[in-house]
């Protein structure tokens, strides 16, 4: 049931209380997507849906989550197992009527009047039914499959007529709104091409990040979102009821698996893991998690195993259910788990891995003879999962993790020798390093355990790659013989490198928030380590409004230097507020601007919010990677250190080399020419260009500005250090670019 799970730290200063606090998320930025219509669902209108055939499997069924096996529900027009059927709602003999026909489904009327003597006020009112307009079939453009019925229909009017006159009838009254109107909805069929996908819904979330200890890489959670990431119940915030579920394709279950006719005495058994809470919410003892198995002949879904709501525990569970009633030994069989829990939001986490189902098993056929993964790899970065490409060129080395630990387990019952262990680093699918864990360690059964790949001391990422951004693959693994899942044994991790720093990985499992008191505001933020000057142009945020939206609470965008490992003075405060903007950009982060580019030198700062109302401003928070002694807040006196394992989704952005090339989209933008070039005096701009009304920018590779004023056609650069400027010219009213780049030598 509904209930906001805190954690509290109290710091007592001037008699005041400060607090920050972990919520369970009000939405699911990475589940945020276009919605597709599947052939389960129903909508209000069949116009341009898409009718999704589901194919039947065979057993074995088996999924371990360490991929992708959701059905995806992207089809467009003109794929190849795409085709389109325009379905209309009025039809006259099979045949669609004509694209103005406009019925009413009862009588419609002539009203007569008849002259009663020779007062012309006073008249003999009939009232005769209009002829019926034969029959229509009318069909149902607002579910599928298509209902349609065939009835008599009447002209959409009524009308009146005095006998004896000339005109008839006088006049013509349409009802409205008539009862039928023609219309047409065109309607996309989707065949079953993706067989191998095993599960026909995406209502739970498959993820890496919110299990503990899990049996392999990847797990399926439940809680109260929708396969959206939006609450499925916005209006209440204790609605509780039915939530997510993961149902699997039909199975052949009339058929075993050696391809025989199934019995019951084939010993079918369903198996799967499972863990509350893990890094999520926990689950009330009212809340709790479901299996149901669908009988085809009843067209019936039946409970067959549920448990409630329970605390914590750091080894999953497994659960073996037998299949015991012939009804479900039919083609068409299905298996669905489900959750009772808060609607509100992401409460009441439920976590399941490993799910297998087939024939010839017993009820202590409990062991899985598979060595996996169990977490991805995050980082290769000592500090950052990611920073600004041109910043960790300065210092590669030092930039570097000295070693790479992975967690893995040894699922089966008996010991194993883990061989063959290897990280591969490539660029552009050319391999650039690969560095072999020699050591083939027998690891004892149903135990986690750990390989530690050393990085050489003289290795870095190839800095001699694309100048403004970078991306390097990673690829870590392992083989054990006999293994009954391959596709558990490598992890892959993109190392990327663009304008901006970060520590999350990317997914928030909690909000976090600081409760401010009276008068006295929060502020939070985020310590950065600058290795080299550089200008700061913007701060990507992730918040995320948790069970209340904060949409309205003003924030100032601030930055702070260093005293002694805590924030000290404030050197940048945007002179504008902001707002908390949710479930906008990528996986949530929005891009705050600066109000206009902030140089700052190399060293210690602190990148954050002052708050300008009391209000707890939730940030996406990262359970995964551990940051909490360089996350700072207060409300009063001293700066305090989170309380909390994780971090703040904040990614302070610095300028791109582009940056300076590139400017406002809708602003003309054109190459100039430079001469000498490289120059170790003075730099000349082409004759045949009018500098007047121009300012000139000259700006060095780490994004300060050297020089800002007035331009000329002959500039003196002597007294620059040697290495690559940029130079744009912004004409002062037409707002136009000029951009060029020259080398300043010494020679």
């Amino acid at each position: 049931m509904y209930r906001i799970f805190i954690i509290t730290l109290f710091f007592v200063s001037f008699q005041l209380q400060s607090q920050e606090s972990l919520e369970p998320l009000g939405i699911n930025p990475k589940l945020v997507r276009e919605y597709k219509m599947s052939q389960a669902q129903v909508s209000r209108s069949l116009n341009n849906n898409y009718i999704y055939s589901i194919d039947t499997i065979k057993l074995p069924f088996k999924d371990d989550f360490s991929i992708d096996k959701f059905k995806k529900f992207d089809a467009k027009p003109g794929d190849a197992n795409v085709i389109d059927t325009l379905f209309h709602k009025i039809l006259i003999a099979g045949v669609p009527d004509v694209d103005t026909a406009i019925f009413m489904l009862d009588t419609t009327y002539n009203y007569q009047y008849t002259l009663i003597g020779t007062s012309p006020d006073t008249f003999q009112i009939d009232t005769v039914a209009l002829p019926s307009m034969g029959m229509r079939t009318i069909c149902d453009l607002d579910v599928y499959p298509i209902v349609c019925v065939t009835v008599p229909v009447w002209p959409p009017y009524n009308t009146d007529d005095t006998l004896g006159t000339v005109a008839s009838p006088d006049n013509i009254y349409y009802v409205l709104p008539p009862d039928i109107v023609q219309d047409s909805a065109r309607v996309y069929f989707v065949s079953a091409t993706d067989t191998n996908s095993l599960w026909q819904d995406n209502f739970a979330f498959r993820n890496n990040d919110y299990g503990i200890n899990p049996p392999t890489i990847g797990v399926v959670t439940f809680d109260g979102l929708n396969e959206n990431g939006y609450p499925y119940n916005f209006t209440s915030p204790t609605a509780y009821g039915l939530a997510d579920y993961l149902t699997s394709k039909p199975i052949f279950l009339n058929i075993n698996s050696s391809g025989n006719t199934a019995t019951l005495s084939d010993s079918l058994y369903l198996s799967f893991y499972y863990q509350a809470e893990g890094l999520g919410d926990k689950p009330e003892t009212s809340d709790s998690l479901i299996v149901q198995f669908w009988s085809p002949n009843d067209n019936k879904w039946f409970s067959v195993w549920n448990t409630p709501g329970e605390r914590l525990d750091t080894n999953y569970k497994q659960v073996m259910i037998p299949i015991l009633d012939a009804k479900y030994l039919k083609a068409g069989f299905k298996f669905r788990f489900a959750n009772y829990a808060t609607l509100s939001g992401s409460f009441d986490h439920w976590h399941i891995d490993y799910v297998f189902l087939t024939s010839f098993r017993a009820f202590n056929d409990t062991i899985r003879d598979d060595v996996a993964f169990q977490y991805p790899v995050r980082t290769l970065l000592k500090d950052y999962t990611a920073m600004p490409w041109k910043h960790y060129k300065m210092d590669p080395l030092n930039s570097m993790l000295d070693s790479l630990v992975v967690r893995q387990r040894n699922n089966s019952s008996t010991g194993k020798l883990i061989g063959s262990n290897n990280l591969e680093i490539s660029y552009n699918g050319i391999s650039q390093l690969i560095i072999n864990n020699p050591a083939t360690p027998s690891i004892g059964g149903s135990t986690n355990f750990e390989t530690k790949f050393n990085i050489p001391p003289s290795y870095f990422f190839d800095t001699t790659m694309i100048d403004t951004n970078a991306a390097f693959d990673i690829l870590v693994r392992h083989t054990t013989t006999p293994d009954k899942c391959r596709l558990n044994d490598t992890v892959k991790l993109t190392q990327a490198f663009w304008d901006f720093y970060s520590y999350d990985d990317g997914t928030a499992e909690a909000a976090y928030g600081v409760q401010g008191l009276g008068l006295l505001f929060p502020e939070i933020a985020m310590e950065y380590n600058l290795v080299n000057g550089d200008s700061i142009k913007s701060v990507f945020m992730h918040f995320t409004p948790s069970a209340y939206n904060m949409n309205s609470s003003n924030f100032l965008i601030t930055i702070w230097d260093d005293n002694a490992g805590r924030p000290n003075s404030i050197i940048y405060q945007k002179t504008g507020t902001d707002v908390p903007r949710y479930n906008l950009g990528t996986n949530g982060f929005y891009e705050y601007p600066l109000d206009s580019n902030f140089y700052l030198n190399a060293g210690k700062y602190y990148i954050g919010i002052v708050q300008v109302t009391a209000d707890r401003i939730n940030f996406g928070f990262d359970r995964n990677i551990d940051k909490s002694s360089k996350l700072f807040y207060k409300t009063s006196g001293a700066w305090n250190t989170s309380g909390f394992a994780g971090n703040i989704m904040v990614r302070p952005s610095f300028v791109f080399q582009r940056d300076y090339l590139i400017g406002q989209k809708e602003i003309e933008i054109k190459t100039i020419t430079i001469f000498p070039n490289p120059t170790n005096s003075t730099i000349n701009f082409s004759s045949d260009i009018n500098l007047y009304n121009y300012t000139l920018h000259i700006i060095d590779l780490s994004g300060k500005v050297i020089y800002h004023g007035k331009a000329r056609n002959r500039f003196d650069v002597s007294n620059y250090q040697s290495g690559i400027y940029f130079v744009k010219l912004l004409h002062n009213d037409t707002r136009k670019i000029k951009v060029a780049k020259f080398v300043k030598s010494n020679n």
